[in-house]
C-alpha cells in the first residue's frame, strides 16, 4: 500500500501510519484503529483543502510569462486564464486548474499578431492557413488591397471569371461572388487563423466596367457604390484600392471619392497602395489625404515606403505630409514590412497605357514591333529609377521570383542583367521576351529602399506591421517560386529589431503588431491582453526569436515563438503545430448578420 501524503499526516505521524493486517483475525482486531485513522485522515485532508482551495478551472493556464499586453506599457508577470476563448483571469492563479497548462517563464506573452496585409486568400481555402504566418506569432490576416492577385471581392462579369482563373491556379475553385460567401466558405472548412477583409475596389470596378480605363457612367457608379454598401453589410473592413494594377489604375479622385464615401457611411476606412508606390513625387500621398478627407473616413497607406533614390530626407517629407494631415483631424495610418526589397509583377514596369484591357491585350501589343519598342523603352524607365551609382541602369537591383513554365524555372533568382545574358538580349528586351513566355505576368523583386528610409518609417508611431505576403507551407515548394523573405519573416524580423538594432523597445514592438494594428482596424476585442478580450495569443523567447529566410534562401520557418493560441485553442504548442482550426471571421463595423444570400 502507498504511504500517505507527509504533509497530511504531519512529522511526529508518520511512524503511527496504519499498516496492512497479515491475517483476517488481525484484521478484525485492527478495524477500530483503521476507522480512527481513517477519520483522522479525512479531518487532515479537508483542513488542508480549507488552507488552499482548489482555484478555478480554466481550458488553457498560462503560468509565469512576462506580460506584454499590446498596449506599450512595460511588461509584468502574471499567469493568464482562458475560458470559452475568452482572457478570463489574469494574475496569481497558483491554485488554478487547466485542461492544458503552458509553462511560460522566461518568455514574454503578448497578444497574437496582426498581420496588417495578407494575400492568402486562396492559400487559407488550401491548406487552413499553414504554416509561416503561425511560426511568426500571427493569429489574424488582413486580406484585400488588390484585384491582381486572387482575393475574394466583391466580383461579377469579368472580374468573377478572372479570379476564378487566379484561384485556380492556386488550387482552389471559386464559389461564391460575395465576401459573405468566402467568409461562409472559411468558416465551414475551418481556419486556423482569424481573418479580415477589405472589399477591393479593383474588384468593384472590373465586374461594373471591365478593364477599361473610361470614366464611370453615373448609372456604373451607382452599381459600384451598391456593391460597396453590401461588401460593408456583408463585413469589410473598408474599401482598399491598388493603383499600380490594373484596373485601379484608371480610377481618379471622383469615381474613388464616391465608393469610398459608401464604406464611410457603414464606419469603415479607406486603405490604400498608393500611386506611384515610393515615388514622392508622383503625389500619392497628397492624393490619397485628399480621397480620405473628402469621403470623411479614417485612412491606412499599405506598405509606407519612399525609393532609395528620392535623397536621404525623402522617409522624412513624407513622414512630415502625414503628421500635418494628423494634426488637422484626418486619422492616418499606415503600415510597412522590414526589408529594403519589394515585390510584385513584371507587368507592373509596363507604362500604364499599354495595360488598358488586362493580360491579353498587353500580349496583343507585345506583338506589334512598334508597340513593343515604346514598351521596352517605358520598362528600362521603370529599372532606372532604382539604379545605382555602380548600377545605374538598375537592372541589377530586379529579379525574376516565380514563373509558370517548366522551362523558365532556369531564370529564378537571376537578377535581370543576368537574364538579358542567358537570353542574349538587352535586359529590357529579355523582360518583354519573358512576359511574352509567361502570359503577359511573371513574379519580380526589386531593391527600391534604403536601409536607413526602412527603418525610419517602422519607427514612426503610427506605422503598423503587413508582410504584404502569402501564408505559405513550405511542403508547397514545388521550384517555380524564390520568394520574397517577407513571406516568412517581417513579424519576427520587427522582434529581431527590437532586440538587436534597439530601434524601439521589444514592448513597443509589440505594440506595432497587436494593439496599434487592432485600432487601426478598429477591432474592439483584440490586440490586447485584457479580461474579456479574445485569447488570441503568441508566447516567444525574446532572446531566441530569429528570422531566418534570406533573399537567396528564403524557403526557412522563423524560430523562437513557441506556443500560438488562437481564439483561446493552441495552433500551436510547445513549438509543433496542432491540427485545430479555431479561426473566426472579423467583421468590420457595417457587418450585418443575415444581410441577403
Amino acid at each position: 500500500m502507498r504511504d500517505f501524503p507527509q504533509f497530511l499526516w504531519g512529522p511526529t505521524a508518520a511512524a503511527r501510519r496504519p499498516r496492512l493486517p497479515s491475517s483476517p483475525r488481525a484484521a478484525v482486531s485492527t478495524a477500530p484503529e483503521l476507522l480512527r485513522a481513517a477519520a483522522c485522515w479525512a479531518l487532515l485532508g479537508a483542513a488542508a483543502l480549507a488552507a488552499n482551495p482548489p482555484g478555478p478551472h480554466f481550458s488553457v493556464l498560462i503560468r509565469g510569462g512576462e506580460v506584454m499586453d499590446g498596449s506599450g506599457g512595460p511588461a509584468y508577470r502574471a499567469d493568464i486564464g482562458i475560458r470559452h476563448g475568452r482572457i478570463a483571469a489574469i494574475g496569481n492563479l497558483q491554485n488554478a486548474r487547466a485542461a492544458t497548462v503552458i509553462n511560460a517563464h522566461g518568455m514574454v506573452v503578448a497578444p497574437g499578431f496582426i498581420d496588417m496585409l495578407s494575400h492568402s486568400d486562396a492559400a487559407l481555402l488550401r491548406n487552413g492557413g499553414c504554416c509561416s504566418k503561425i511560426y511568426e506569432g500571427v493569429t489574424t490576416e488582413v486580406l484585400g488591397e488588390t484585384a491582381s492577385v486572387a482575393t475574394a471581392g466583391p466580383l461579377a462579369g469579368i472580374a468573377l471569371r478572372r479570379q476564378r482563373s487566379l484561384f485556380a491556379a492556386q488550387g482552389v475553385s471559386l464559389t461564391w461572388r460575395r465576401l459573405r460567401g468566402y467568409f461562409r466558405r472559411l468558416q465551414r472548412q475551418g481556419i486556423r487563423l482569424n481573418v479580415a477583409s477589405y472589399a477591393t475596389f479593383g474588384c468593384i470596378r472590373e465586374s461594373v466596367m471591365g478593364l477599361s480605363s473610361s470614366v464611370p457612367t453615373p448609372a456604373q457608379l451607382a452599381e459600384e457604390q451598391a456593391m460597396m454598401a453590401q461588401a460593408m453589410r456583408d463585413g469589410a473592413l473598408g474599401l482598399a484600392t491598388a493603383f499600380s494594377y490594373v484596373p485601379d489604375i484608371f480610377a481618379r479622385d471622383p469615381e474613388v471619392i464616391a465608393v469610398a464615401r459608401v464604406a464611410g457611411r457603414y464606419g469603415g476606412i479607406y486603405a490604400t497602395h498608393v500611386r506611384g508606390l515610393g515615388n514622392i513625387n508622383a503625389g500619392g500621398i497628397q492624393e490619397a489625404i485628399r480621397i480620405a478627407r473628402a469621403a470623411r473616413l479614417p485612412l491606412h497607406i499599405f506598405h509606407l515606403q519612399v525609393n532609395s533614390n528620392d535623397g536621404p530626407l525623402a522617409a522624412s517629407r513624407v513622414l512630415g505630409w502625414i503628421n500635418r494631415a494628423r494634426r488637422l483631424g484626418l486619422r492616418v495610418t499606415a503600415d510597412a514590412y522590414p526589408y529594403r526589397a519589394a515585390d510584385n509583377s513584371a507587368a507592373s514596369m509596363v507604362p500604364e497605357r499599354f495595360r488598358i484591357g488586362g493580360a491579353a491585350a498587353l500580349l496583343r501589343r507585345l506583338a506589334n514591333p512598334r508597340l513593343r519598342a515604346e514598351i521596352v523603352r517605358g520598362i528600362a524607365a521603370s529599372a532606372r529609377r532604382f539604379g545605382t551609382r555602380r548600377d545605374p541602369a538598375g537592372w541589377r537591383q530586379e529579379y525574376v521570383i516565380s514563373v509558370a513554365r517548366p522551362s523558365d524555372r532556369r531564370y529564378l533568382g537571376k537578377n535581370f542583367h543576368i537574364l538579358g545574358g542567358m537570353m542574349r538580349l538587352p535586359p529590357a528586351q529579355a523582360v518583354v521576351q519573358l512576359l511574352r513566355r509567361e502570359g503577359g505576368s511573371f513574379g519580380r523583386m526589386f531593391f527600391n529602399k534604403s536601409a536607413a528610409s526602412v527603418r525610419q518609417i517602422i519607427a514612426a508611431p503610427f506605422v503598423s506591421i503587413g508582410g504584404d505576403a502569402i501564408d505559405v507551407d513550405m511542403a508547397d515548394n514545388d521550384g517555380y517560386a524564390v520568394p520574397h523573405p517577407r513571406y516568412f519573416g517581417s513579424e519576427a524580423r520587427i522582434l529581431v529589431w527590437a532586440r538587436e538594432k534597439r530601434l524601439f523597445g521589444l514592448s513597443e514592438a509589440v505594440h506595432k503588431m497587436t494593439g496599434l494594428a487592432a485600432q487601426t482596424l478598429q477591432l474592439r476585442d483584440r490586440g490586447l491582453i485584457r479580461r474579456g478580450y479574445a485569447a488570441d495569443v503568441a508566447i516567444f523567447n525574446p532572446r531566441t526569436v530569429q528570422d531566418h529566410a534570406t533573399y537567396a534562401h528564403p524557403w526557412r520557418y522563423a524560430s523562437g515563438v513557441a506556443d500560438v493560441l488562437v481564439n483561446g485553442v493552441p495552433v500551436l504548442l510547445h513549438g509543433r503545430l496542432t491540427s485545430a482550426r479555431p479561426g473566426q471571421v472579423l467583421h468590420g463595423r457595417g457587418w450585418r448578420r443575415g444581410s441577403g444570400h
